[in-house]
């Protein structure tokens, strides 16, 4: 199954979806495990996801994870609700290898006071639910891929559009480079 942009939300609890994920032998870590326990469960409804990369939101090198959802607030999306996380993981069952996602969410602090977000990691082991340490200072690399939910008051999803206008525009500066490198003036 490819990666689900859209998840009906709020119809199992945290317990069920960790015990299907173990069902199916995917594992979660125990920080993970640790913020499980924090989540408070929603309300059922469908939401719509977007996968958006730190440099698709137009930055150019690594930023704090304030600035990061600050940005991404500003082109359309949402911070999702943590158990996002958990469905993800199991909706995603043919994950690639290195293709981690990191769910775009309000921290949540667990033992030891250290806050994080959901990830969604394929690795050799098989597929884990894991806990990333996310201080509001914390840096993300350009290439990190987040999951955040495209606002529901968008009727057009503009951070969508945004993104790939940035695309495009990374897009029409690497060909100038290209061209410049190779001397060509097509």
């Amino acid at each position: 199954m490819p990666l689900p942009l859209q998840l009906e939300i709020g119809t199992r609890t945290p317990s069920q979806l960790v015990k299907e994920m173990e069902e199916k032998g995917m594992k979660v870590s125990d920080y993970a495990k640790e913020m499980i326990k924090k989540i408070k469960e929603p309300k059922k409804e469908t939401v719509e996801l977007a996968v958006v990369k730190v440099r698709d939101l137009g930055f150019t090198e690594m930023q704090t994870t304030t600035e990061l959802f600050e940005r991404a607030k500003e082109r359309g999306y949402e911070l999702c609700h943590p158990i996002i996380g958990l469905e993800l993981r199991l909706a995603y069952e043919d994950q690639p290898m290195n293709d981690w996602l990191y769910v775009g969410m309000k921290p949540i602090s667990v033992s030891g006071g250290s806050p994080g977000v959901f990830s969604v990691d394929p690795d050799g082991d098989g597929l884990w639910l894991s806990g990333r340490w996310t201080w509001p200072g914390g840096q993300w690399n350009l290439g990190s891929a987040l999951v955040f939910r495209v606002r529901k008051s968008d009727s057009l999803p503009l951070g969508r559009l945004d993104s790939l206008i940035q695309k495009s525009e990374d897009m029409t500066r690497e060909l100038k480079d290209i061209r410049s490198h190779f001397n060509l003036s097509i």
